[in-house]
Formats: C-alpha cells, sequence, structure tokens
C-alpha cells in the first residue's frame, strides 16, 4: 500500500511507501460533526528508514480540530513517550496563517536520520536526540517553551525558541532564551546541520 504524505513548504509531495502494516482500532465512534477512536496498535515498514514497532494513540476530530493524545511510538532507533499533538485550522488556502499546531512531549528519544524520511529538509543531521518540551504555533510564529535537549556525550539545553515564517530558512527570524547549556567542543564539531544549510558543523 501507499501512503501520500504532504508536505506543504516544497512544491512536490513526499511519498512513503509501507509494507507489512498492520492495525489495531478500537472503541470508533462517529457522530454528526466528530470522528474518535484509539489506536491499539499500529506496526508498519517502509522497506528504507523507517520500521515501526509499536504505536499506540487516541484520536479525534472534529470540524477545525484533530487531536492525537497518549501517543506512544517505538522504531528502532526512537521512542516517543505521552505526545499530544492538536492541530486547529480554518477554511483557507495559506497554510502558515491558519493552522495552528501545539505539540506537547515528554521525555523522549528522536533519531534525525529517521525523522528526515518525513521532513526532507532534515536530510544530512543524523543525531539522536533526548527531548521534551511544549511548542505552538503555526509556520509564521511558531514558539517553544521549557524545551529540554541530550545529544551527543556531554550536551544539554533547556530552552525557549521562537521562530518567524520556518518556511523561508534564507530569511526567517530565530530567537532562542538560553536557560541552561552545557556542551563540549569536541560535541560541537560532530554535530551536523542538514545537507540543504550553507554550513553542515557547527565549527
Amino acid at each position: 500500500s501507499t501512503l501520500s504524505y504532504t508536505d506543504f513548504i516544497p512544491v512536490n509531495n513526499t511519498n512513503i511507501f509501507i509494507h507489512e502494516m498492520n492495525l489495531n482500532v478500537i472503541d470508533f465512534v462517529n457522530e454528526k460533526d466528530s470522528l474518535q477512536f484509539t489506536v491499539n496498535d499500529l506496526t508498519f515498514n517502509d522497506g528504507k528508514n523507517i520500521y515501526l514497532e509499536q504505536c499506540s494513540a487516541l484520536f479525534k476530530a472534529t470540524d477545525n480540530k484533530l487531536e492525537l493524545s497518549s501517543v506512544n511510538l517505538k522504531t528502532h532507533n526512537s521512542t516517543v513517550n505521552n505526545l499530544k499533538i492538536t492541530v486547529e485550522y480554518q477554511d483557507s488556502v495559506d497554510v502558515k496563517e491558519n493552522m495552528n499546531f501545539d505539540i506537547q512531549l515528554s521525555n523522549s528519544v528522536v533519531d534525525f536520520a529517521e525523522l528526515s524520511s518525513i521532513f526532507p529538509q532534515l536530510k544530512g543531521m543524523d543525531e539522536t536526540v533526548q527531548c521534551s518540551g511544549h511548542i505552538f504555533g503555526n509556520l509564521n510564529d511558531l514558539k517553544g517553551k521549557d524545551l529540554t535537549l541530550r545529544a551527543g556525550r556531554n550536551t544539554n539545553a533547556i530552552l525557549d525558541f521562537y521562530i518567524n515564517d520556518i518556511t523561508d530558512t534564507e530569511n526567517m527570524y530565530l530567537f532562542l532564551d538560553l536557560k541552561r547549556l552545557e556542551t563540549t567542543f569536541n560535541d560541537l564539531e560532530s554535530f551536523k546541520l542538514p545537507y540543504a544549510s550553507k554550513t553542515r558543523t557547527l565549527d
């Protein structure tokens, strides 16, 4: 089977080809203006970089709102715990202005090599990061609150951030409020930025 994921940033869609998908859904309720169900278990293999070993979640959709809560999933290299994603949208073609995200993540491990299969803009970043925190806003006005990051051998950070127009990496404005940062020169030298960046390292 084929799952087509639409990336609204580039012109072309990103296609993810799924093999060996297994889905177990319970508590399915479809009412006049809402749909909800529980994903008891979901597994699949894209044949390349992502093998979803386990996933469970609560799903609810209304006219202008999608909500995924109690999301727990595991791949070969990533583990996501108690993720909650809320997407609110209006009837408009301007996705950047009229689609608002709210993402709350408990302590989890994210492998950027796997993530780049879904978000090609991240290709080239092979780091595995432990993270938690709160991200909210839209593509024109994105904020992060109390983000905790652990990467490399000795890098730890707690921060807030603000990004204006994440779709334009050449001209976007990024503000970081570092509440805590511990790292080493060896870690900084080993971190790789995406292939699309003007520079690949933090030297």
